[in-house]
């Protein structure tokens, strides 16, 4: 019996207070179902799934790395497929049909997608995926997601490839980690981590005061959060930043600072190389790894002035990789030219 394997992801958002998902109809056989498609050889399964739901729809995705589930089926006589199916959000506005495969893509609310759905695989997928949206999204109203994924998240698509929304959904996957262990409200907790970069518009150096004061200004907000509330998140997102040599002063502050440390090493290589590469395009390559090798030392080396208040397990793991990576100099340049090669093409 032949195996193969693909890779897809439900993928969801909020539009007028409803969740919605993503929806392909094929152009051969015209059957609708989640975006998928086969694995190559060198690749993960989110590797896969990144690659296939940009080649069918168009559009760049976040997806969930530690929620997924399994379907199996037989595609023709002596075939046998496994499909891992992950979570995933937009990260742009943009759906563009692959012409060879794809008729349409489509949002469908929530209510109508086991109505839509051709294959009883993909609905039983969709059924058990949603009770870990559930969990996900739990506590927090259909209104608030709405109007951030509406109104704010499309700001960020102006930034730096460094901070599009896959750092804030980064950052609100972590957030969410973290408040298992403390008693906070997740709502203001989302909210700290949507808005903390949102200032980068007006200038990096004070984003941390402009961002602040955005969400202290935003009509939702006002409407549907006390001033005491609103004084709690504003004071957040001033604590989160990194170069500050105070401690942030409630634990909202200090989840929002540690969730936006996201210290994986390849992670924090890419993220400083996309920040150089839109900072100083007119350099030459040799200028920009200098700026980005001194970065990675001032922050993540010895004497760096990175902080660290709360244990995240990642987190902890990751920056011992960093410092580990920092006394290593010549292994360090050869990881910075390698990720300029790959993220200039």
């Amino acid at each position: 019996m032949k195996q193969e394997f693909s890779c897809g992801a439900v993928i969801y958002q909020y539009r007028e207070n409803q969740r919605e998902f993503l929806l392909i109809k094929h152009l051969h056989g015209e059957h609708i179902g989640f975006p998928k498609g086969h694995m190559e050889a060198d690749e993960q399964p989110i590797e896969t799934a990144y690659r296939e739901i940009l080649e069918e729809t168009g559009m760049k995705t976040f997806i969930y790395p530690d929620v997924k589930v399994l379907s199996h089926y037989n595609p023709r006589a002596g075939v046998t497929k496994e499909v891992t199916f992950f979570i995933g959000k937009p990260m742009n506005d943009h759906i563009k049909p692959q012409e060879e495969e794809v008729s349409q893509a489509f949002w469908c609310p929530e209510n109508n997608v086991l109505k839509m759905l051709t294959h009883e695989g993909s609905r039983s997928v969709f059924t058990e995926l949603l009770i870990h949206i559930d969990i996900i999204d739990r506590d927090i109203e259909p209104s608030l997601f709405s109007h951030v994924e509406t109104h704010i998240l499309p700001v960020y698509d102006q930034f730096d490839e460094s901070h599009h929304r896959d750092h804030i959904f980064e950052v609100v996957k972590v957030s969410f980690d973290l408040i298992k262990s403390y008693p906070v409200r997740k709502d203001m907790v989302y909210l700290v981590a949507c808005f903390h970069d949102l200032g980068l518009q007006f200038g990096r150096s004070t984003h941390h005061i402009t961002s602040g004061e955005l969400l202290q200004n935003d009509p939702y907000i006002q409407k549907h959060y006390t001033s005491e509330d609103i004084a709690i998140m504003v004071e957040a997102i001033f604590d989160h930043r990194a170069s500050h040599t105070h401690k942030p002063r409630t634990i909202y502050g200090l989840i929002l600072a540690e969730a936006d440390r996201l210290l994986d090493v390849k992670k924090v290589i890419d993220r400083t190389v996309m920040y150089e590469l839109h900072r100083h395009p007119e350099l030459p390559r040799k200028e920009q790894i200098k700026h980005a090798f001194d970065h990675i030392i001032d922050k993540y080396g010895q004497e760096g002035y990175l902080k660290r208040y709360l244990d995240y397990e990642p987190n902890r793991i990751g920056r011992a990789s960093l410092l580990a990576l920092s006394h290593n100099e010549a292994l360090l340049l050869v990881t910075l030219y390698q990720a300029f090669d790959k993220l200039s093409q």
